[in-house]
């Protein structure tokens, strides 16, 4: 946008301080755990997730699953990394495996990120 009479252009405003650990507390307003997937005899839930973002831009992200075969329960896990932005209230972030990319808001101590399908919310 050209500034007019001497005026110069508004930025944006300031990105809250966002980098820091986060846990996430709920999935679609429901809390943790959540069932992902349910088979009847097979269901996979989501018990826990950490997204930690460091200040040079990068990301970690860790989920904890349940897997109930109905015989026996097992936790495993999964993984990812990559680089995240924010400008104003917007936050996004990028896999760096490729694919995969999530976008949202941030606060100051909350992070609400959305996919395609699912709403996330992660607190400090």
């Amino acid at each position: 946008m050209a500034a007019c009479r001497g005026d110069r252009p508004t930025a944006p405003p300031a990105s809250p301080n966002v980098a820091g650990s986060y846990q996430l507390t709920t999935i679609d307003g429901h809390n943790l755990p959540v069932i992902l997937v349910d088979l009847g005899t097979y269901r996979e839930s989501l018990a826990s997730s950490t997204l930690t973002l460091s200040g040079d831009g990068t990301y970690a992200l860790t989920f904890g699953y349940q897997l109930d075969d109905g015989i026996t329960i097992r936790a495993t896990a999964n993984s990812d990394t990559g680089t995240w932005t924010a400008r104003g209230d917007s936050i996004a972030l990028a896999s760096t495996h490729g694919g995969f990319a999530l976008s949202g808001t941030a606060s100051a101590d909350t992070v609400w990120l959305q996919n395609s399908e699912r709403l996330l919310v992660y607190r400090k």
